[in-house]
């Protein structure tokens, strides 16, 4: 497209974007129109966030953009509309980028160890870990082992690297490195065995396969070394840990600099100043910068996009005295904190339910487009024969099954927000405000039953495909009874998380009032995130 228009060739047709599949499978659509019958002098585009440009007024001004305003030589271009353009183009003058020295040090990326079967293994307990061996290149059963745990170091990978949450992981990485301020020197075959010889045993029982990596490039006598060496000295920084592939920009603060990185499914953002640290974790997780985020990235399947350096290294941060960042940080780190008390809340919540019995309802309870078996039997056609009837019902059910996942696949996204409400005896999960689910409780088993249905809300994590079921198939397994001591925490708890919750939906609308605010939004730039915010 940039290559025709640069000729200044003629075209005569519409070109939208749906066409191509790269852009098939993405959330956001940009529709281009080129004029024709002219030497192209200007481009007219929108955001189409269904796909549907039949609603675009192309006559707007705000859909132009022209040539000349793309200044050469070629370069990524912000293709976007006239607003859009004008609010990024403002904050990029009035602030700084990310990946400027005066907000960031580094943008780094993971630990590359080029046998990850190897040098990753999991943590059971105390100086033990859990590796699974290959044998021509098939998995084999889990195999445990004793390495000491100084030599072992806690990895991230992007699905653990979550928006305000610090992770709970048992990955670790054997890293035979001993890391300074400014470099990482790879222990020598004497150091290990004397320092860690239960992890120089178990490498050594790697050697060949080691030594084999890359066509044999690792045949020396430091075979033992990661894959790459870049960052091998920056994993211990106080940092922002930032996933590559997300649905929404998010970040936590790792400000004890306690996390690896694991290869490129994990960034790591170095502060330049470690005071500035909480202060940019607000900046990235606020809704204006995921708005922008969503502008600028590059889509991938469904609704997931590139959080690569490229793509966050020119986001804008405000320009705001040291003095002035104060609000925000505070703000960042308690976020993270009652993030993080809600996850231990859902975990002792988890090991209470699992002492109880928890039969499943049937479906027809919980979902209205759902009959029971006997209400289809009272449907079944006369000139059904009698043999056939029972595979008449089972065909009905299964429709209603499948026409009710549908519509809760439908209603679900992966920044959807899920509510438990009770009252009058009935308990109903909401979806983005929209009742998905219901049941009618009786008093006594009400409030243990809603605690169940608020830790699901709360833990539910949407993946794009097959979301409907797996939520319905969780708020089925409930118990009704419980011991009285484990009902009377399991009610206690889920008052907490409640509390909790609402607590964290207050803060979530302050820290976007006030990333606002730095930023300087205008009304109508205000106006264009908060629609960008709910096409999302």
């Amino acid at each position: 497209l940039r290559g025709l228009i640069h000729k200044g060739r003629h075209l005569e047709k519409w070109l939208d974007f749906r066409s191509f599949q790269v852009f098939e499978e993405a959330t956001v659509y940009t529709a281009i129109q080129i004029f024709s019958k002219a030497p192209v002098d200007e481009i007219r585009l929108a955001f189409a966030g269904d796909g549907d440009i039949s609603r675009v007024a192309w006559t707007d001004a705000d859909h132009v953009l022209p040539y000349a305003a793309i200044a050469l030589p070629l370069k990524p271009w912000l293709v976007a509309p006239a607003p859009v353009r004008s609010m990024i183009e403002r904050l990029g003058r009035e602030g700084t980028p990310l990946g400027h020295s005066e907000n960031t040090s580094g943008i780094i990326v993971g630990i590359q160890t080029s046998a990850d079967h190897i040098f990753h293994l999991r943590r059971i307990g105390k100086g033990r870990f859990a590796y699974t061996p290959r044998l021509n290149g098939k998995k084999q059963a889990q195999v445990v082992v004793e390495i000491e745990d100084a030599i072992m170091k806690p990895l991230i990978s992007g699905a653990e690297a979550k928006r305000f949450l610090e992770p709970q992981t048992d990955t670790y990485l054997l890293f035979p490195y001993r890391v300074l301020p400014d470099s990482a020197t790879l222990l020598t075959a004497n150091e290990m065995a004397a320092e860690f010889p239960m992890a120089w045993k178990y490498l050594q029982g790697f050697e060949k396969e080691l030594r084999a990596r890359e066509g044999k490039k690792f045949n020396d006598d430091k075979w033992y070394r990661m894959g790459r060496t870049q960052n091998l000295d920056k994993q211990e920084l106080p940092k922002l840990l930032v996933p590559r592939l997300v649905a929404n920009l998010g970040c936590f603060v790792d400000d004890k600099g306690k996390y690896y990185c694991d290869n490129v499914d994990v960034g790591g953002v170095v502060a330049s100043h470690k005071s500035d640290l909480w202060f940019l974790a607000g900046v990235l997780n606020s809704p204006v910068t995921n708005v922008i985020f969503g502008w600028l990235t590059k889509p991938f399947r469904g609704d997931y996009k590139s959080a690569n350096k490229q793509f966050i290294a020119p986001l804008p941060v405000p320009s705001v005295e040291r003095k002035d960042r104060a609000g925000l940080s505070q703000l960042a780190q308690k976020l993270q904190q009652d993030s993080s008390e809600r996850i231990d809340l859902l975990a002792q919540l988890a090991e209470l339910l699992a002492k109880t019995v928890r039969p499943l309802l049937p479906l027809e309870q919980v979902l209205d487009d759902v009959e029971s078996i006997p209400q289809i039997e009272l449907k079944i056609p006369k000139s059904v024969p009698l043999a056939n009837r029972k595979a008449w019902v089972d065909d009905e059910r299964k429709a209603q099954e499948e026409a009710a996942f549908a519509r809760l696949d439908g209603l679900i996204r992966l920044d959807s927000e899920m509510t438990v409400t009770l009252a009058k005896g009935k308990l109903s999960l909401l979806i983005d405000e929209q009742e998905a689910a219901k049941l009618f409780v009786q008093a006594a088993e009400a409030e243990l039953i809603a605690a169940q249905w608020r830790c699901i809300s709360l833990d539910f994590a949407p993946t794009g495909k097959g979301d409907g079921k797996r939520v319905i198939d969780r708020l089925r397994k409930i118990a009704k009874t419980a011991d009285p001591a484990v009902t009377e925490r399991i009610i206690v708890i889920g008052e907490a998380l409640a509390t909790l919750s609402d607590t964290l939906r207050e803060d979530e609308t302050q820290l976007h009032e006030l990333t606002c605010t730095l930023f300087n939004l205008t009304a109508d730039e205000r106006a264009l995130v908060d629609a960008s915010r709910e096409r999302r």
